[in-house]
């Protein structure tokens, strides 16, 4: 009888939790414009990463890669790693910025310092030390990115070997 009541009340539980998720979480994906514009406007960080991003594509609304950058910005003040790593990828590109090797690197080490496990900045970080010819940095964090799975830095990895048997 105990055991019954046990798992009736753990069921119970484990309903209303998920309830509470789908109901309370915010899917930021699914969002309006003028929803993320809402939750972006009360310094939401994921909301303005969110709604830089269908800036960035041009995702219903016009492209605008300062409007992107304008949000990003606010996100990554907040600490969101993500928006770090999206604004570094915006200095890669020259998307609504001067391409700028020395942002690339400020922005993906805030990113690796906000969310150390960020594979993405690791692989872009070292393709910025790459083309600056810091090529053991380069290595140390394309490795670290090709351990952990990441595709382009197993290629980074790859390009580095066959490009030191070159220079030798």
């Amino acid at each position: 009888m105990k055991t019954r009541t046990l798992i009736r009340t753990i069921s119970l539980l484990v309903i209303a939790c998920s309830l509470w998720i789908i109901f309370t979480v915010k899917n930021y994906h699914t969002m309006s414009v003028a929803e993320l514009e809402k939750y972006a406007n009360k310094n939401d960080p994921k909301a303005q990463l969110t709604l830089g991003y269908r800036y960035y594509m041009g995702q219903e609304v016009s492209q605008d890669y300062q409007k992107a950058m304008e949000l990003y910005l606010k996100s990554a003040a907040l600490g969101n790693a993500r928006a770090m790593y999206n604004i570094g990828i915006l200095y890669i590109e020259g998307s609504g910025v001067k391409k700028d090797i020395d942002k690339v690197i400020e922005w993906n080490e805030r990113s690796l310092k906000a969310e150390p496990t960020n594979v993405a900045a690791m692989n872009n970080l070292a393709w910025a030390y790459a083309h600056n010819q810091n090529y053991t940095k380069a290595m140390e964090l394309y490795t670290k990115a090709a351990e952990k799975g990441h595709l382009g830095a197993q290629t980074g990895v790859a390009w580095l070997y066959r490009r030191s048997e070159e220079h030798t």
